[in-house]
């Protein structure tokens, strides 16, 4: 939506930017937005029907100017806005004398609320070709995005109006970039301390954004059983929208494992749990990579489960091995509600490390030439056989900053863990 903002050139272009971004976020066959303006009681004017095939209906004018678009009256368009509020219809069909059956006629399902372009005169309506399609939640989320986009068109036409559109984007830029700041703060808050006391463990953490704020995550949880969870994800993209998925995936976390009854879920069923409540959100092009494992300090074993999330490496203090810990997987958590997830158990002993990284680590340097690669990670703790966790964090910490040079292009976070 920024993108629509900043290379837009005139109110038109603007509006036909930010119409669209709605309605893909919608999801709807058709979008369409009516005015009242200077009309009589029952009287409208179509001023935008945008189609799921990307056809416009309507001339390519000025949505403020409604001047040559004909007046309709009557049907079901008048009827709704005559109810002067938010409302839906699941299922309707427009009958054959109906101004708008020629344009609308194929649709079953309606949505609508006034407060297009921020005014009470503009409406916007959105429907389905299948009946029962649009619900009470969807118009719930309607009028949040028209409330929203309605707001933001009415203060950048001012602006672009007044010629006043450098002002009104620098502001704009500021209170964006504090707010992003607040998400960031929050962010870090979520984080638990870096170095926790864990029964036979040695533990360390670390987690830098790419931009004020990112979509990494590290955290362990106390249970009440003695042991112990720990989990690193991943979620798609960077900045603030990367930073509520996993803020989201934090909380539906620590509120699971508050429920007496979700004390002693295995690692698999928890990612089970998050993927269905993730893909319910239905946060668009979004998902989450994780690893998470639960650590018994009394069979000095851990039990892990992966989506999609880079393999953890394990370094045998007693023979100097490296290995993966690839014995199961599965996809992402938020893209398919039906994606089931494995387990497997990994038994430790003193001096062992498990060093579970997100992929900023090992794509570190690739925008200037090779990137870090798992093999930069195997290289550094091959040599770390009498490191405690922090040291062997600090080491790869260094290493990693040492071979990008520069700012690095995605967050990164790394989570060790040795056992004593």
């Amino acid at each position: 939506m920024l993108d629509a903002i900043v290379t837009a050139t005139d109110v038109r272009e603007l509006h036909g930017s930010l119409v669209e971004i709605m309605r893909r976020m919608f999801g709807v066959s058709c979008y369409v937005e009516v005015t009242t303006e200077e009309l009589l009681p029952t009287q409208y004017r179509v001023t935008r029907v945008w189609r799921e095939n990307d056809t416009e209906g309507v001339p390519n004018k000025s949505p403020w100017r409604s001047e040559g678009v004909p007046v309709r009256t009557g049907g079901i368009i008048a009827e709704v806005i005559g109810r002067a509020q938010p409302s839906f219809v699941p299922a309707f069909s427009f009958p054959a004398d109906d101004p708008l059956f020629e344009e609308l006629g194929v649709y079953h399902s309606m949505a609508a609320t006034p407060g297009a372009l921020g005014q009470r005169d503009h409406w916007v309506f959105v429907f389905d070709t299948q009946p029962g399609k649009l619900t009470s939640e969807d118009l719930k989320y309607l009028i949040l995005r028209v409330m929203l986009i309605g707001s933001a068109l009415r203060n950048l036409r001012t602006a672009i109006e007044r010629d006043e559109a450098h002002r009104k984007l620098t502001a704009a830029t500021k209170f964006i970039q504090a707010e992003v700041d607040r998400i960031a703060t929050i962010q870090r808050a979520l984080l638990p301390p870096p170095e926790p006391q864990v029964p036979g463990l040695s533990v360390a953490a670390w987690s830098e954004t790419f931009d004020r704020a990112g979509g990494d995550l590290y955290d362990y949880v106390a249970l009440p059983s003695g042991q112990w969870l720990c989990l690193v994800a991943d979620a798609s993209g960077h900045g603030p929208s990367a930073a509520v998925v996993a803020g989201i995936l934090s909380t539906m976390l620590h509120t699971l494992l508050e429920r007496s009854h979700s004390a002693r879920m295995t690692p698999a069923e928890i990612l089970s749990f998050a993927n269905k409540q993730l893909v319910l959100k239905q946060i668009e092009h979004s998902f989450v990579t994780a690893f998470i494992a639960i650590w018994d300090p009394q069979a000095h074993s851990l039990v892990y489960s992966r989506a999609g999330h880079n393999p953890p490496l394990v370094r045998r203090k007693s023979d100097g091995t490296i290995t993966e810990l690839s014995a199961v997987g599965g996809l992402p958590l938020g893209i398919f509600p039906e994606s089931q997830y494995e387990q497997d158990e990994l038994k430790l002993c003193s001096g062992d490390i498990v060093l579970i990284f997100s992929d900023g680590i090992v794509e570190a340097g690739e925008d200037v030439g090779e990137p870090f690669d798992v093999e930069g990670i195997r290289r550094v703790i091959a040599n770390a056989a009498d490191c405690n966790a922090r040291e062997v964090l600090l080491k790869v910490r260094s290493a990693v900053q040492a071979h990008q040079k520069t700012r690095p292009t995605d967050d990164q976070t790394l989570l060790v863990l040795r056992a004593i």
